[in-house]
């Protein structure tokens, strides 16, 4: 259950739902699911809520296709109060994801793709784009590395220092 002060869901308790798109639309093509994961935001450790950790998961492809998966994210985030830009999708396989929260009217909670990364240019694109790009499977596994890596550092919570 989400974590609640005064009877409340701050919009940034949980900033940071970290989305693997799947693509293909038959449930018995390829065999790629979709992953999702809502991160509990840290500053709210004092407040009781178990910072830094996976709050909630939702991992599947259903048999109605994307549609209805992206619908299951999307009534996940609005349970949890998911605020502003706190979906974070893998751009270049993302299209049906982006389409959906925009044509719900909800692109808000769509990530602004980053326009500086290592390496790049100081000249900032004008361009509003949505979603995180992951170049190649090497990326993808830094990622999931990345993400391990955070899983096993400790965190502090309100009673005591743990592993998330």
């Amino acid at each position: 259950m989400p974590h609640e002060i005064n009877g409340d869901i701050p919009p940034d308790m949980y900033q940071f739902v970290g989305l693997d798109p799947y693509v293909e639309e038959n449930i018995d093509g390829g065999g790629s699911i979709g992953a999702c994961f809502i991160l509990t935001n840290p500053k709210y450790i004092p407040h009781g809520a178990r910072g830094n950790c996976i709050a909630a998961t939702y991992i599947g492809k259903p048999t109605e296709g994307l549609t209805a998966y992206y619908e299951g994210i999307f009534k996940l985030m609005s349970f949890y109060n998911c605020g502003p830009g706190s979906l974070w999708f893998e751009k270049n396989r993302g299209d049906a994801c982006r389409e959906y929260f925009i044509r719900k009217n909800r692109a808000d909670m769509l990530c602004v793709t980053p326009q500086f990364v290592m390496g790049s240019n100081i000249y900032q694109k004008r361009m509003l784009s949505f979603g995180y790009v992951v170049g190649n499977k090497v990326a993808k596994i830094n990622l999931l590395k990345t993400l391990n890596d955070w899983l096993l550092d400790e965190t502090e919570l309100h009673d005591g220092k743990r592993k998330t």
